[in-house]
């Protein structure tokens, strides 16, 4: 069972910078395997490994179908035990939505969490 956390949000919502600041927060006592697209604060990547050995993927990008593509691949050569990923909302880009839940191939066993960065209207 894995553990993905969408970070929902329509453009400059923050999910960059929340997806920029979880790392800093993990960094400190997990181990960092990699890092994807270094410096691209819009679609960094980053791998980790917690002292359980458990893998936990950090995305930034949500943009483009080339980005949420790359995504997916990283997602299939990390088996990942916890992923936060940044999202559109369906109701502001359905496009986009939909490519990043088939990239996720959530499954029934799949624990999945929302947490929607839109800020109400005034």
């Amino acid at each position: 069972m894995r553990k993905i956390i969408l970070i929902q949000g329509r453009k400059n919502a923050g999910k960059s910078n929340y997806i920029n600041e979880k790392f800093d927060e993990l960094k400190t006592n997990h181990t960092i395997i990699d890092i994807i697209n270094k410096g691209d604060w819009n679609t960094v990547i980053y791998i980790l490994e917690n002292n359980s050995n458990e893998i936990i993927i950090l995305n930034s990008g949500s943009d483009s179908h080339e980005i949420i593509n790359g995504f997916g691949e990283i997602i299939n050569k990390y088996p990942a035990h916890i992923i936060y990923t940044a999202i559109r909302p369906k109701s502001e880009n359905p496009r986009l939505y939909k490519w990043m839940i088939d990239a996720l191939n959530i499954t029934t066993e799949d624990n999945v969490e929302v947490i929607d960065l839109e800020k109400p209207e005034a």
